[in-house]
C-alpha cells in the first residue's frame, strides 16, 4: 500500500468510471490528486470522495480538449505543488454512424480531437511540471479497437490507434528526463460519463453475448480492472517500464479472429 505516498497526480475526465476509478486508485496509495473534469460538478464529487476517504484532492473544471483548457490545468498544478509526477488522459469519445451523413469531416473532428489531440496537448502542457519529477509517468487510455479496429466506431478505432505511435514518440522524447510513457489499451468495458459522448448502436447491432464469447476470461470489463493497471504504470512498480501498449481486454486480442468462441454460460 501508499505505492504513490508523495507523489502528485493529475487524471483528465474523471467523470467517466474508468477515470473515476483511476483517480481514487491513485488518491488510495497515497497520491495528492487534481481531479479534472468538463463538468464542474462531477470533478467536485470526485474529489469529495477522495478527502472523504483520508485523501488528498482538489478539482478543476476544464475541458479535455483545448490548448487554453491544458493550459490552466498546468498552471494549477504549478500553484498546488510545482510539478506533477503523474498524468493520466481518459478521454473516450465514441462514435456510431448509422448513416452516410453521419461520415461527416465535424464527427471525424470531433472524435479525433478527444481521442488523440487531447492527450497531445495535455503532455505537452504538462510536460515542463513532469520533468521536476523524480519518478514521471504519463499513462494514455487507449482502446483494443485502437489495435485491432472496430467497423462499428471507425473514428474511434482511429483516433485510439493513434495513441499507440504517441506512446512510442513520447517515451523516446521523454525518456531522457526519466519520465515513462504507456498505453492501457482496454477492451469489453463500456466507456460512459461525462467525458465520453457515446452513441451507441441501435438494437441488433451489437450483442453482449457475442462479445463475451470472444473474451477468454468470459466477462466484461469493471473499471477497477483499468484502475489496477493504471496503478501499476503510476507506480515504482514500473520503473523500467516505458513505451507500453498494454491490452486490459480479458484475453481477446489473444485469440486469432473467427477460430474460436466462450460460452459466457460456462463462467457463471
Amino acid at each position: 500500500m501508499n505505492r504513490l505516498e508523495g507523489l502528485r497526480a493529475v487524471v483528465i475526465g474523471v467523470g467517466s468510471g474508468i477515470g473515476r476509478a483511476c483517480a481514487v486508485a491513485f488518491a488510495r496509495e497515497g497520491a495528492s490528486l487534481l481531479a479534472v473534469d468538463a463538468d464542474r460538478a462531477v470533478a467536485t464529487d470526485v474529489a469529495a470522495e477522495i478527502q472523504s476517504k483520508g485523501g488528498s484532492a482538489a478539482a478543476h473544471h476544464a475541458d479535455s480538449v483545448s490548448d487554453a483548457a491544458a493550459a490552466g490545468v498546468a498552471q494549477r498544478c504549478d500553484e498546488l505543488w510545482q510539478r506533477v509526477d503523474v498524468l493520466m488522459t481518459c478521454e473516450a469519445d465514441m462514435d456510431f454512424w448509422a448513416s452516410d451523413d453521419d461520415d461527416s469531416v465535424a464527427n471525424w473532428e470531433l472524435v479525433l480531437r478527444a481521442n488523440l489531440l487531447g492527450p497531445s496537448i495535455y503532455t505537452k502542457r504538462l510536460l515542463p511540471l513532469l520533468k521536476r519529477s523524480a519518478a514521471g509517468s504519463i499513462i494514455y487510455l487507449g482502446s483494443i479497437d485502437g489495435i485491432r479496429g472496430n467497423p462499428n466506431y471507425p473514428a474511434y478505432s482511429v483516433s485510439k490507434g493513434g495513441l499507440t505511435p504517441l506512446t512510442h514518440v513520447m517515451a523516446w522524447r521523454c525518456g531522457a528526463h526519466g519520465i515513462r510513457v504507456n498505453c492501457i489499451a482496454a477492451g469489453a468495458i463500456d466507456q460512459t460519463g461525462s467525458t465520453s459522448r457515446p452513441r451507441f448502436p441501435p438494437a441488433g447491432a451489437s450483442n453482449l453475448s457475442d462479445s463475451l464469447r470472444l473474451t477468454p476470461l468470459g466477462r466484461r470489463a469493471n473499471p477497477e480492472d483499468i484502475a489496477s493497471v493504471a496503478l501499476f504504470f503510476a507506480s515504482r512498480d514500473s520503473a523500467f517500464v516505458t513505451g507500453v501498449v498494454l491490452p486490459v481486454d480479458g484475453g481477446r486480442t489473444a485469440i486469432t479472429p473467427g477460430t474460436g468462441t466462450m460460452d459466457p454460460e460456462a463462467h457463471q
